[in-house]
């Protein structure tokens, strides 16, 4: 099924997890996409470390990407794998915690540093999971 990300639809709007890998550095709008996600979703992007001719944004240090991000994504953890940020989060619309903006991250990751955030990331979606079958 083929949509469009910066329109507002159900097929948007009703999943518990979306998956943004190698999408949000081709789309002009990248804010709208988010801002039809449901809040409360979790949510794990991949974008790039460098500039290629197909990028309308990349970002040079994971400071540029949290400042880009914080308002629409709430509890953003970011890892650096190779030449490419992973983020998770949780989808919001209210002001950003004073928290998120301080919080200060690791330049390069362990293996045991992923294990823990897939872990914390798995506790989201299966948090966000009993909430919306409630």
């Amino acid at each position: 099924m083929r949509i469009d990300a910066s329109v507002y639809t159900k097929e948007i709007y009703r999943h518990n997890l979306v998956i943004a890998a190698e999408f949000l550095e081709h789309v002009d709008d990248d804010m709208a996409v988010l801002d039809n996600i449901r809040e409360g979703t979790a949510i794990i992007l991949t974008l790039p470390s460098f500039d290629d001719p197909a990028h309308v944004r990349f970002f040079q240090t994971r400071k540029q990407l949290r400042y880009r991000y914080y308002t629409r994504i709430d509890d953003m953890k970011i890892i650096v794998i190779s030449k490419w940020y992973v983020c998770s989060g949780i989808v919001k619309y209210s002001k950003p915690k004073l928290a998120n903006r301080l919080l200060q991250t690791r330049s390069r990751v362990g293996l045991q540093f992923v294990i823990k955030k897939l872990g914390f990331l798995r506790r989201r979606v299966v948090q966000a999971a009993k909430r919306h079958m409630r």
